[in-house]
């Protein structure tokens, strides 16, 4: 499953938790979202604080529901984090941000 996400261009944040939460809910196999405002920035801090409305909100929720890998985007350069959850590295599980 892959859920496309708005990092707050037509539509706020924490606005868009309980259909996040729902969509996650289900029992795929792989669950992927995808995003222009990165939580991780790479190699710099964005401009609008979106990381962190991204950290309060949908974090939690990719913790709580299992999601497999997080698409961000904007900053031009690659990342791939390892498997975080709590933002903290997770041997066992988590989110890998790419």
């Amino acid at each position: 499953m892959i859920v496309s996400l708005d990092t707050a261009y037509f539509t706020p944040i924490e606005e868009q938790n309980v259909w996040l939460s729902q969509q996650l809910s289900g029992t795929h196999r792989v669950k992927f979202a995808h995003y222009h405002q990165p939580a991780y920035p790479s190699c710099k801090k964005t401009s609008h604080n979106a990381d962190v409305e991204i950290w309060e909100n949908w974090v939690p929720v990719f913790d709580s529901k299992g999601l497999d890998v997080a698409m961000e985007n904007h900053v031009h350069s690659f990342k791939k984090t390892y498997p975080l959850k709590n933002n903290t590295v997770s041997k066992d599980d988590g989110t890998i941000y790419i």
